[in-house]
This record gives structure tokens, C-alpha cells and sequence, in this order.
């Protein structure tokens, strides 16, 4: 953070959604980082992960869009719209549930599942063409789950916006992925090929990546906080 004594300094850290399929809170950690920049005498302020990527990605749609954050250990989703919170959401399926779920069903160790999805893995190349036996069954189960990680979080946000959205949005907005785990080739390929079987309760413009899956977030928390400072 740097020398911040005598400073006016402002700072947002993001935090995740609540989980809907978790028991486990986020609490402790977000208050746990506002103790520390308070005792900083930093001006601070928890932004949802999935906003900030709306924020990072959506001025040229007024800060309106669906952001979803494919991280390692959580999904997270959030609907803005004109920069007002419509829905957040976070699930517990993301890429470590998928190469935990490839290791026990082939039933072997996951850091090598891990280890063959971040050489090798990628949703626009065939696995049958890889002669490797076992790096193909790999493969093969990779793609299973990837498949069943975007059903499953299509599946969810279409119940939460139906049982939880009060704002009534009448016009197509973007969809907007990003996070690490959305970064294997052909997974933004995946994904709307998936969607497509689905009817949606809103309408979207496109389905797109992050200018920078990896940094979009952090660009969101910037946007922001120099929007509220400015204010």
C-alpha cells in the first residue's frame, strides 16, 4: 500500500457473494480486512467481486450487465443495472470442484488432474486425438465437468433472478465472464452454446470475456472508488 501517513487514502477490496449451495460465510474475512486498513486510517469500502467486473468491462452499457467471476474455488454473479445491485450470488462449484470431480471419478490424484488441465486442457481441441490413454481420459472426464460447472451455474442464476429480482430490466444487457477459470480455450465457445438451451428471464446482448479475465476485477475496484471519491 505504501506510505500512507497524513494521506487521505482510499482503498476497496472485493469480496465474494454469500453461497447459495454453502454453508459458509464472508464475514469474518471482509470485517477482518476493514480492521486492518481502519487501523491503516485508510477510507475503505467491500466491493462484490462479480460488480467490479461489470464496473471494469460495462461503462459503454452505463454499468449495466450480468458479471460472473469463474475463480478457482467459488463462482460469483452479480446483475447490475445502471450501476444499482439487482442480484449477487456466489456457488461453490468452479475449477477446483472440477478437478476434484475428474480425480474421483478416475480415481486418482487431483494435483495431477490439475497438473494435465493447466499444460494440456482445452475445449476446442479433440481429446480423442491425444494418444496418451490415460492423459485422454483425463481430458474426456475435463470436458464432462467443465460442461456440467456451466449447466449448473446457468441452472442457478436462472432461479435466483426469478425468485429474487425486484428491478424490472427492459433491455438486453451483456454478459460478462471472467476469472481464471474461465480462461481454458474455448470456453466462452462453451458457454453460449450451453445458454443457448436455456429460456432466459433476461435478455442479453452478448456473451463475452473480460478485456483482462485475470485483472478485471482489481480494474473494477479502481473504477469505482475513483468514481465514489470523485462524488
Amino acid at each position: 500500500i505504501g506510505d500512507v501517513k497524513g494521506k487521505d487514502v482510499y482503498c476497496s477490496y472485493s469480496v465474494p457473494a454469500e453461497s447459495i449451495d454453502n454453508e459458509r460465510t464472508i464475514t469474518y474475512h471482509e470485517k477482518v480486512f476493514s480492521q486492518i486498513f481502519n487501523s491503516l486510517g485508510i477510507n475503505n469500502t467491500s466491493i462484490n467481486e462479480a460488480a467490479a467486473i461489470i464496473y471494469s468491462d460495462a461503462a459503454a452499457e452505463k454499468f449495466s450487465g450480468i458479471g460472473t467471476s469463474f475463480g478457482a474455488g467459488m463462482v460469483n454473479s452479480c446483475v447490475l443495472y445502471h450501476g444499482i445491485e439487482a442480484l449477487k450470488f456466489s456457488t461453490a462449484r468452479s475449477g477446483d470442484w472440477v478437478d476434484k470431480s475428474v480425480a474421483e471419478s478416475l480415481n486418482i490424484v487431483q494435483n495431477r488432474v490439475t497438473s494435465i488441465k493447466e499444460k494440456m486442457f482445452s475445449l476446442e481441441t479433440d481429446y480423442k486425438l491425444e494418444p496418451d490413454k490415460k492423459k485422454r481420459r483425463i481430458l474426456e472426464a475435463l470436458g464432462y465437468f467443465y460442461e456440467n460447472l456451466v449447466n449448473y451455474t446457468i441452472k442457478k442464476m436462472i432461479k435466483e433472478f426469478e425468485d429474487k429480482v425486484e428491478i424490472e430490466i427492459d433491455e438486453a444487457v451483456p454478459f460478462i465472464i471472467a476469472g481464471g477459470t474461465s480462461m481454458v480455450p474455448g470456453f466462452i465457445n462453451l458457454f453460449k452454446s450451453v445458454i443457448a438451451n436455456y429460456k432466459l428471464p433476461f435478455e442479453i446482448s452478448e456473451i463475452r470475456h473480460a478485456k483482462n479475465p485475470l485483472t478485471a476485477v482489481s480494474s473494477g475496484l479502481l473504477i469505482k472508488t475513483m468514481s465514489d471519491v470523485g462524488k
